[in-house]
């Protein structure tokens, strides 16, 4: 879990994450159902938005990488990953209850993309 066990219960201000003196990473769960949208703008004010219904995805996931982590073998790179979750967590052992699904079982939702 590394630096998101440290933030563990706390709440994070994303223009107060670390600046560009060392490399950093973190991945971020919000709480249950108070997130069904985010929108990411560039400088320019050109953005992204991405929206789901919370009742059916209840957790976003936020993977930030600042040039501290390669998972291929190549130099650290930059990266944000968004994730509507299940569940707060990226491994399943780490569930108290996880969803299972039985043979034949379908689960749908949806995630709207908007470019603003």
């Amino acid at each position: 879990m590394g630096a998101a066990a440290a933030l563990a219960g706390q709440r994070i201000r994303l223009n107060q994450l670390p600046g560009d003196a060392a490399p950093w990473a973190v991945k971020l769960f919000s709480e249950r159902t108070v997130v069904d949208a985010i929108t990411v703008r560039h400088a320019d004010g050109s953005a992204l938005r991405f929206l789901w219904d919370a009742r059916q995805i209840p957790h976003l996931g936020l993977w930030i990488n600042h040039g501290a982590w390669s998972g291929c073998g190549s130099a650290p790179y930059f990266n944000l990953g968004i994730e509507p979750a299940m569940l707060p967590v990226d491994d399943l052992s780490e569930a108290p209850q996880p969803p299972v699904l039985a043979p034949g079982d379908v689960v749908e939702w949806s995630l709207e993309v908007d470019v603003i």
